[in-house]
């Protein structure tokens, strides 16, 4: 998607998300009970943490250069996610379903649906 971003790569993106997260999403049973999920040593704050601060990843409504993506001084590695991730508060969240979700589709304003982010950008 990011190397060819359209209309039909955004849509296969997302589509390819919700089918990740159907089974990552059975895993939540595991969770809060210091298991292999959520230990001292465990992945969920990688993978599913909760709440997320959008500005802290993008853009919001009212602040157009917000967030790690409009930051040049700061590249986009996995390795700069993960030191990024939960950096000074737990909401400030760079890895994960949720914050794939908030890239995808962007800030949510609509009480009938998702967020509306277009593919727009994600052009260079």
């Amino acid at each position: 998607m990011v190397e060819n971003p359209s209309v039909a790569t955004l849509e296969a993106a997302k589509t390819a998300w919700k089918a990740a997260r159907m089974p990552y999403g059975q895993t939540e049973a595991y969770r809060f009970y210091s298991g292999p999920i959520d230990d001292a040593d465990g992945p969920e704050g990688f993978l599913n943490a909760w709440p997320l601060d959008e500005s802290y990843i993008d853009y919001v409504d009212g602040n157009a250069t917000a967030g790690i993506i409009n930051n040049a001084e700061i590249p986009i590695t996995a390795d700069q996610l993960r030191a990024l991730n939960e950096q000074h508060g737990e909401e400030n969240v760079s890895t994960g379903f949720h914050a794939i979700e908030f890239l995808l589709w962007g800030q949510d304003h609509n009480a009938n649906g998702p967020g509306a982010r277009p593919y727009t950008d994600y052009v260079v």
